[in-house]
């Protein structure tokens, strides 16, 4: 056996990879080019990878998902939470203003947040038998961010009950600026919907009440009644057909369905707010 150099070893080999390789490329283009192939699979071919798929490993640093809770559970434990708006509003209270009226302990998330009123300070120190942590005095801070969700909801019952309507007196009688021409706003729009729908009821309550009266006037005159049913030429006038459009508009076939007319409470606090504000 003829001994080959070892420099002469490696220039073939190198030759031979080389020639391999082109010749990989060339399959590899055919291939792309007639075959029907994903993204993913003309890459990986490209790469060089294997066609067979590479287990996943579980990475132990990924945060697992928790089970989600019964809707039971989640609803219940919603009930018992206190917003940060909220609480954001009961800190300023409390350090602007003083002590925390009294219906606001009948809201339960302050109740159990807060645990205990200023009316029964005895509620309020800490039991050392109990396991319950030891509360930390909250500092009011200015957050415009929260105030942005205040002007938001402040006519709104469900996200800002009615417990709460000394806390929002007392935050936005010294609102300034952009802000308090926003509320001003919003406070007469909520009273014209109010005297707008109690309008529009008063009218279709009037509306129901004339086709009666004009009955019980046929039903007495026989005379009018055989008139009535003849076959009439005249034209309807202009005044009648401005009543039943009128009537039409009242019975609420132009109103739109989306509208709804806005709660006692609501009217109640916007008229407040106004009457601060101006």
């Amino acid at each position: 056996m003829e001994h080959v150099p070892a420099w002469k070893r490696i220039a073939i080999k190198k030759r031979e990879s080389e020639s391999a390789e082109d010749n990989a490329a060339l399959n590899v283009t055919t291939h792309l080019a007639t075959a029907n192939l994903s993204k993913q699979e003309k890459r990986r071919i490209i790469r060089g990878e294997t066609g067979t798929n590479k287990s996943k490993k579980a990475n132990p640093n990924k945060r697992q998902k928790k089970d989600k809770a019964p809707r039971e559970e989640r609803l219940l434990h919603k009930e018992e939470v206190l917003k940060d708006q909220l609480r954001y509003l009961i800190d300023f209270y409390r350090e602007k203003v003083g002590q925390l009226p009294r219906e606001i302990w009948d809201h339960k998330p302050v109740r159990i947040q807060l645990g205990g009123s200023d009316e029964d300070p005895a509620k309020d120190e800490p039991n050392p038998d109990s396991e319950s942590k030891a509360e930390v005095t909250e500092v009011w801070k200015f957050s415009k961010q929260k105030q942005n969700w205040l002007l938001k909801h402040v006519l709104d019952d469900t996200q800002i009950p009615s417990y709460y309507d000394e806390l929002v007196y007392a935050y936005f009688k010294d609102l300034k600026g952009g802000s308090k021409l926003a509320l001003v706003s919003s406070c007469r729009e909520c009273i014209d919907k109010n005297e707008k729908f109690q309008l529009t009821s008063q009218n279709t309550n009037d509306s129901e009440v004339q086709p009666d009266e004009s009955s019980s006037e046929q039903q007495h005159s026989p005379k009018e009644s055989e008139n009535a049913a003849e076959p009439s030429t005249e034209e309807p006038s202009t005044e009648d057909n401005q009543k039943t459009k009128q009537l039409k508009e009242v019975d609420g076939e132009e109103k739109p369905e989306s509208e709804v007319p806005p709660s006692g409470h609501q009217v109640e606090r916007a008229q407040r707010l106004l009457a601060l504000l101006e």
